[in-house]
């Protein structure tokens, strides 16, 4: 099942200028795939910041640099002196959560444009990176504010890779070409994000996801084979995303919480997708989105408080 809708409206477009001094080159929204195999996703774009996932080949250090596209152009410019930029802490990944992070990005300015830096490192015998090296670089829009009223473009759908229709092709799902070049502010990503109690048999299908999915590494597994799509990456590299579960996360109607796969499949989708939850309640995952005075998005979780099916 495909649903798309859109709201064309005009969109700002990146500059593809501005590099910290002694910063190897890399355009704008280019990843480096030998250390970030999955690419770049950013999710959870609000007035005030936005989160960063990656996922690392092996254990590193991660950190982000980001400040608007003008600031990284005065920078360059600047033969000694600490950028004038925003940086997060660096995070560690490791195999715990398949060597993901989701790295949060706050304190930014409302409809501003930000450049992002990712910057990882081999793990050493300290606590500071080795080499640390800029491996991706991308941007994004910040949300309006509340009380603002501004045009808005955007698709939503769900349902990727199901019925054993899967990835053919390094493209993988072409639909994914078409969507990046429409000038979207954002995608909605309504579930069934991966189809783990499906097979995709090969031919005619990309090997790798020839069964059904019931453990934590099979789920992260079915999780990696969607993101094998080059199509994808290029994606989720450009325009930001919202993302909830359905029923294939798990599987098929799966009842909430009295089914014992729930878990395993709950947490890898959290490992590899940037949702916002509240610290309290870390398995939460409804919420809502303002964009400025004329839309809010409330994303429902239809999965996670179910009663038992009947």
């Amino acid at each position: 099942t495909i649903l798309l809708f859109l709201i064309p409206v005009g969109c700002t477009s990146a500059s593809r200028e501005g590099l910290p001094p002694g910063s190897p080159f890399l355009a704008v929204g280019v990843v480096k795939p030998e250390v970030l195999p999955q690419g770049v996703t950013v999710g959870e774009v609000t007035s005030r910041g936005a989160l960063l996932w990656v996922r690392t080949e092996g254990p590193a250090l991660v950190q982000v640099e980001w400040a608007p596209p003008s600031v990284w152009e005065v920078t360059s410019k600047m033969a000694s002196a600490v950028a004038p930029v925003a940086r997060t802490a660096r995070m560690r990944t490791g195999p715990e959560a398949d060597f993901t992070v989701t790295i949060p990005l706050e304190g930014a300015v409302p409809t501003t444009r930000y450049r992002y830096h990712v910057l990882v490192g081999r793990i050493g015998d300290g606590a500071s990176p080795i080499d640390a090296t800029l491996v991706a670089q991308g941007e994004f829009t910040t949300l309006p504010e509340a009380q603002s009223s501004t045009p808005v473009a955007f698709a939503w759908s769900g349902d990727l890779g199901g019925q054993q229709r899967c990835r053919q092709g390094a493209g993988g799902y072409p639909i994914f070409d078409v969507l990046r070049k429409q000038g979207l502010d954002f995608f909605l990503f309504l579930g069934d994000t991966i189809y783990s109690d499906d097979t995709c048999p090969s031919p005619p299908n990309e090997p790798g996801a020839d069964f059904k999915a019931s453990t934590l590494t099979e789920y992260r597994a079915r999780h990696r084979y969607q993101r094998g799509a080059d199509s994808l990456r290029r994606f989720l590299e450009s325009v930001p995303v919202y993302v909830i579960w359905d029923d294939h996360e798990v599987r098929n109607n799966f009842a909430g919480p009295f089914d014992d796969q729930m878990p395993a499949g709950r947490q890898a989708l959290r490992e590899y997708w940037p949702i916002a939850s509240p610290p309290g309640d870390p398995n939460r995952m409804y919420r809502s989105v303002r964009y400025g005075a004329d839309l809010e998005l409330f994303i429902l979780d239809t999965r996670q408080y179910r009663s038992r099916n009947a």
